[in-house]
């Protein structure tokens, strides 16, 4: 939920597929920490997956259409998407997750209305010095790729205990 204590950022692009390996790991901590804990998912597109641009400013147009349910919807079929999507291939993926997301994903790739946020979370990605997805900050910890369901929950309580008055 918004205003909660802590706040994990999670960076993520597509094809990534360390990023659809987390799930369990993120639906753990949520259940442990429950509305004390708001995960935020950014988009870092690494330059080496070409339509990670596109994907991530879909995946934005799917949240801002239909909230958290149909975000993770939709970024439960881009991990099993193929790892070069055109955005009529984005379109009709947001479609099979939901007819309702079909056209504001189309029109949100058309205008572009996405582009700036995804570039920057990618310029704040590059400044805490990412280099991979899936990358997390929480609180004042910068967690790289690797890091586990131990380490994203030791950097929560952390963050926690930072967050009390």
């Amino acid at each position: 939920p918004e205003g909660a204590p802590i706040t994990l950022h999670v960076f993520v692009d597509h094809p990534c597929v360390g990023c659809g390996a987390l799930a369990p790991d993120l639906e753990r901590l949520r259940r442990g920490f429950g509305d004390e804990l708001q995960v935020v998912y950014r988009a870092y597109p690494l330059a080496i997956h070409p339509s990670a641009v596109r994907a991530a400013e879909a995946r934005l147009a799917t949240f801002d259409a239909g909230g958290e349910t149909a975000h993770a919807a939709y970024l439960a079929a881009l991990r099993t998407a193929p790892p070069s999507l055109d955005d009529a291939a984005l379109v009709a993926l947001a479609a099979a997750v939901d007819p309702a997301l079909e056209a504001p994903v189309a029109a949100a790739l058309a205008d572009g209305r996405f582009r700036g946020r995804v570039g920057a979370d990618r310029r704040e990605a590059e400044r805490l010095g990412l280099r991979v997805t899936p990358s997390f900050v929480v609180g004042r910890a910068v967690l790289p790729y690797g890091a586990g369901f131990r380490e994203l929950e030791e950097a929560a309580d952390l963050a926690f205990e930072d967050a009390k008055p």
